[in-house]
């Protein structure tokens, strides 16, 4: 899950600056991308293909390790 949400939340930067949202306490926006590319999908496709559907590529856990280093080095 935390792999995954690592993914989601770099190709939500694409579209929308998540960081400076949630700094201002904006969460509308970023619930309206998930929304947008994650929750309408979630009944009807597996994990993965959601995954793949919002984010372009194939589970890549890149996004999961770049997170780690970013918060743990």
């Amino acid at each position: 899950g935390s792999a995954m949400a690592a993914q989601f939340f770099d190709a939500m930067k694409r579209d929308i600056d998540p960081d400076q949202l949630i700094r201002e306490g904006r969460y509308t926006e970023i619930m309206g991308w998930l929304r947008d590319h994650v929750h309408r999908y979630a009944n009807r496709y597996p994990a993965e293909k959601v995954l793949e559907m919002a984010t372009g590529e194939p589970f890549n856990d890149e996004y999961y390790f770049k997170w780690l280093r970013g918060r743990y080095i």
